[in-house]
């Protein structure tokens, strides 16, 4: 029987005892092997102990002396005697099993930071998103209010096209001065009468000074205003007072109107400010809760009543610059020759119409920036 060149499921056949195998101290001596004592060799049930001398066997067995064997079975290589056995003891040693530990545990860290950098790079990418948000809404606040602002220069050249010479540049200063009186009357008080935590729905009572607005720190996250809206809402301010200075053009002293520019944006308009654009009685955002602490507007007082939504403010402020022109216009009358004797209107000069319809072009490009 030939030699079986691969290896098999059992144990190494061994040849019968009168069969002997290198074992011998001279064999091993001869080839550089330790010499091992003599004595009964440990076999397995069933497997013959056979002596470790006698003569050596040739390595390379013929076919006939293979056969000499008998029914032991094919000789197999002995490398592969008991890897079964061996592996199956491996599985289950120590330090295998905590080389497995230690990967999966490795896995779990790699997964770990790899899930805390996705969050981190969600939340940077939300922070510059709402960074964006801010700054856009930023941005379109100060372009709309540049916007209204640039409607006093539109004032300015309608009236100065429209009055008589001699009053020119008495209408010019007057709207400059607008729009600065109305900076620090609007900074000082207004704004806090307008957005102030409001008294019974009807006017403003803190921030004045503007002590309460900010634009940078952890109160970007608190909701609270910042000089943006200011600065918006201060445009409109002026350009409700400015609205008065046509209405009393040509018939006023400097000082009187100053007076009555910083009356007007420091008391009156922001009244109507908080009560319409604020947490007033007519807000549509409501300021007097009801019962169940919602904020309600004084009209019906539950969930039907919507409020005043007055987005370009026609009637904050343009109603508000309109009745106090009216009221000042019959306080301080006509102008000097304006009706004869009779009451019939006389003919006005006025002083150039390139100038009007200039002012007529700026307050219609400004109106974008009011219905913003």
């Amino acid at each position: 029987m030939p030699v079986e060149p691969h290896c098999g499921t059992g144990f190494l056949s061994q040849p019968p005892p009168s069969q002997s195998i290198p074992g011998g101290a001279p064999f091993r001596l001869l080839f550089g092997l330790p010499v091992r004592s003599e004595g009964p060799r440990r076999t397995s049930p069933g497997r013959p102990n056979l002596p470790r001398s006698g003569p050596p066997t040739p390595l390379h067995s013929s076919e006939a002396e293979a056969s000499s064997f008998g029914s032991s079975g094919p000789l197999r290589p002995r490398h592969c005697i008991g890897i079964r056995g061996r592996a199956h003891k491996l599985q289950g040693s120590p330090g295998i099993a905590m080389s497995s530990f230690a990967a999966q545990q490795k896995l779990i860290d790699d997964l770990t930071t790899r899930v805390t950098a996705a969050e981190a790079a969600a939340q940077a990418a939300q922070d510059t998103a709402d960074a964006i948000t801010r700054s856009a809404d930023t941005s379109w606040l100060v372009m709309s209010g540049a916007m209204v602002f640039f409607m006093q220069a539109g004032f300015g050249m309608l009236e100065a096209g429209a009055v008589s010479r001699k009053n020119v540049v008495n209408i010019l200063f007057k709207n400059v001065l607008d729009g600065a009186v109305a900076a620090i009357g609007f900074w000082l008080i207004g704004y806090g009468i307008a957005f102030g935590e409001t008294a019974g729905g009807f006017i403003g009572t803190t921030n004045f000074g503007a002590v309460e607005i900010f634009n940078a720190g952890s109160h970007l996250s608190e909701g609270v205003d910042g000089w943006q809206f200011w600065f918006f809402q201060w445009t409109f301010a002026g350009t409700a007072a400015t609205i008065v200075s046509g209405s009393v053009a040509e018939r006023t002293k400097l000082e009187a109107y100053i007076i009555f520019s910083i009356v007007l944006t420091a008391f009156v308009y922001p009244v109507v400010v908080h009560w319409v654009w604020a947490s007033g009685f007519l807000s549509a955002w409501g300021a007097i809760p009801d019962a169940d602490g919602n904020a309600r507007p004084i009209f019906a007082g539950n969930d039907t009543s919507n409020g005043v939504i007055d987005f370009a403010g026609s009637g904050v402020c343009h109603m508000v610059g309109g009745w106090c022109g009216l009221i000042g216009a019959l306080t301080v009358g006509p102008r000097l020759d304006r009706f004869d004797r009779e009451g019939k209107a006389n003919s006005m000069p006025y002083y150039n119409t390139t100038l009007m319809a200039l002012g007529t072009f700026i307050l219609w490009f400004g109106w974008y920036g009011f219905n913003c």
